[in-house]
């Protein structure tokens, strides 16, 4: 490349002009192009540009046999990166920071592509370079802490942040991740931790990163009284953001981020969370309104009766919630609506059988970066009506919900409490589950669905693993708790180490999933409890991870009795739990979300299995177990999927009466 040329590449670089960069590279010949230097500033151009295929073929070009630069490598592992190719990075970035170990932007990216390639522990091989840097540039130290965190050293990660926040208190990023960090590896000590340090962003800004930190909490707490504590925090937190949303500037896809965390684990808390959900109701429509300014959005008016009705959800798949609801795609079709599908994230054949019912459209990014297309392609379809089978499990579908872009918007149970939106009409409610007089829970209109409300997908046939295949003796009680680690609220725990102790020869199975919570940190925390009582946790528990479904039923075909979770228990596991004949203790609690397994069981005839309060939750689980184990128990039979139930009010048939009834 000519003198001429090459300056010109290095002048609009330099200018950010980066189609001329990219010009000047078009209009080269082929001889002048085999500088390593050109290639890689055309390369840059192009993913400055967004076209990250262009510049991935580009950059690829110069790591073949031959020697690279270390910037051609950092660049070429830095698009990787952001094409989402994390192992090709991560190889990539390694080599560079090889190279120069020094370089500490390079060892960032290196860092951070080590994380989302789940091999955090490379990143930390000769990162002992930086010790002393780590004390001048924040950035580096809480790159550092962060790989410490998601290689499992969590001590040292403590250590580290702590460090950080006394030499920059209240920086921006550090202060949030630190809350983060403590909530879910120290859930006990949370509140300890955080009083004593000063972590919060100061100022008056609404940002991504302080939304976060104030949304989150611990996935455990110590007594009912701590977890109270945490209510509060969270609501005040959130009144507190809501004012800041409504002056806030920010606009576009930078407000949109401060949707990316919701308080969706206030869920999981055994007590009445109404208030928290209508205020993070508020501050959701105060972080939109911009928005719909933005997009120059207008309420339309209903279509009487309607026709188009979309449903919008990450869980049109094989999944828990798919398994639920899906069954209303076929239900909509055959009623003759035209049902559109909008699917968020992953798909698999699920998705693909419901396409060949409705029309489909799929958006692989299940986050609030994709809701410009999804808001584009919602509002070109013009619904009559919008179904959010399970609206509160992806951040993505909360913003749009909340831009209202339909004249009737539904939110089905898939997660049972009200969104708290304004702009959510009718919350569809299985009426077996439901109580009396639910409305005042709701921001929205309460529309109670007969029976389950829904047609379960069967379960499918269990693998032939045996009970000594998982390891259980024949003379032991095994409980089985299927909920997700966060649903074990203080009661609940209290009441397990009441059953070990009461039942010598028993023993708890649980499972240990659940993204935000740690496994370490909920497991150090039921051995403390079940050491306060004088009970092992090593040879009175069993934890249990990776199975397929089939061998899931299988364990649950072995044990002896399932335990539901108080407050929050469960929708789907209960129904496998009650196909292959296991029977379910459940404490009913007074909202939806506590609720739906006593549903199940009354519609299964096993309303026996249903106890109002904590003494007789331990009393029958232990009696049930027992019987089992001798031979004596009444085998059970498998639940109605939801078509005939009692009503406790007035409600629809189906979803399909529903429209019929109200909007025919």
């Amino acid at each position: 490349m000519t003198d001429a040329l090459f300056e010109r590449l290095i002048l609009h670089t330099q200018q950010r002009q980066y189609q001329a960069v990219i010009d000047v590279w078009t209009q080269a010949s082929a001889r002048l192009k085999d500088s390593e230097l050109a290639t890689r500033l055309v390369a840059a151009a192009y993913a400055q540009q967004g076209n990250l295929r262009a510049a991935e073929s580009l950059i690829s070009s110069l790591l073949g046999a031959r020697a690279c630069e270390g910037a051609t490598l950092a660049l070429a592992g830095r698009i990787a990166f952001d094409l989402g190719e994390y192992s090709t990075s991560l190889a990539r970035l390694e080599r560079a920071v090889g190279l120069n170990r020094d370089n500490e932007l390079w060892w960032m990216w290196f860092a951070d592509a080590a994380v989302k390639a789940h091999e955090p522990a490379r990143a930390l091989v000769g990162a002992e370079v930086h010790t002393l840097r780590r004390n001048r540039n924040p950035d580096l130290a809480i790159a550092y802490a962060t790989v410490l965190v998601h290689s499992g050293r969590t001590d040292e990660a403590l250590l580290e942040f702590e460090r950080i926040l006394a030499h920059w208190p209240h920086h921006a990023a550090a202060g949030p991740g630190y809350a983060e960090f403590v909530m879910r590896e120290y859930p006990l000590e949370a509140l300890d931790l955080l009083d004593r340090t000063p972590w919060r962003p100061i100022g008056e800004d609404l940002s991504p990163a302080r939304v976060r930190a104030s949304l989150w909490l611990p996935p455990l707490y110590g007594s009912e009284l701590e977890a109270a504590k945490w209510r509060d925090r969270l609501l005040t937190e959130i009144r507190d953001l809501t004012v800041r949303a409504t002056r806030s500037a920010l606009s576009g896809d930078a407000r949109a981020q401060c949707l990316a965390t919701t308080p969706f684990f206030a869920a999981y808390h055994d007590a009445d969370v109404t208030a928290i959900q209508f205020a993070w109701g508020d501050f959701v429509e105060a972080v939109v309104a911009p928005l719909r300014s933005e997009l120059g959005l207008v309420n339309r008016p209903r279509t009487v009766p309607p026709q188009k009705i979309g449903i919008v959800s990450n869980r049109l798949t094989n999944s828990s919630a798919g398994r639920f609801f899906n069954a209303w795609v076929g239900e909509l079709t055959s009623a003759g609506y035209d049902v559109r599908l909008y699917a968020l994230g992953g798909t698999d054949h699920v998705t693909e059988a419901l396409g060949r019912l409705a029309q489909l459209r799929k958006f692989p990014e299940d986050d609030v970066t994709a809701w410009r297309p999804l808001t584009q392609a919602l509002v070109a379809d013009a619904n009559d009506v919008l179904l959010f089978p399970e609206p509160q499990g992806s951040q993505l579908t909360v913003l749009v919900a909340a831009l209202r872009l339909a004249p009737i918007q539904c939110a089905g149970f898939g997660n049972p409490l009200t969104t708290g939106l304004h702009s959510m009409d009718f919350f569809l409610t299985p009426d077996a589950a439901e109580v009396d007089a639910p409305q005042a829970n709701y921001r929205e209109q309460v529309v109670r669905l007969r029976g389950l409300g829904t047609s379960i997908e069967a379960a499918p046939t269990p693998s032939a693993l045996s009970r000594e295949a998982f390891g259980f003796r024949d003379d032991e009680h095994v409980y089985l708790v299927s909920q997700a680690m966060s649903k074990w609220t203080p009661r609940f725990i209290e009441c397990l180490c009441q059953i070990l102790a009461e039942d010598t020869s028993g023993r708890i199975a649980y499972f240990g999933f659940g993204s935000t919570v740690s496994v370490r940190a909920f497991q150090l925390a039921l051995r403390k409890a079940l050491a306060a009582q004088g009970i092992d946790f090593a040879s009175r528990t069993v934890f249990i991870s990776g199975l397929e479904r089939e061998d899931y039923l299988a364990l649950h075909r072995a044990v002896d009795v399932g335990l539901d979770t108080f407050g929050f228990g469960g929708g789907s596991s209960t129904f496998d739990a009650l196909s292959v004949g296991l029977p379910v203790i459940s404490c009913e609690g007074g909202f939806l979300r506590g609720r739906q397994t006593a549903g199940m069981l009354r519609l299964a005839g096993c309303a026996n299995c249903v106890v109002d309060n904590t003494e007789d939750f331990v009393s029958l689980a232990i009696a049930t177990a027992t019987e089992r184990r001798t031979g004596r128990y009444v085998g059970l039979i498998n639940p109605d999927t939801g078509k005939v139930a009692p009503s406790q009010g007035e409600c629809f048939d189906n979803l399909s009466s529903f429209l019929r009834s109200s909007f025919g």
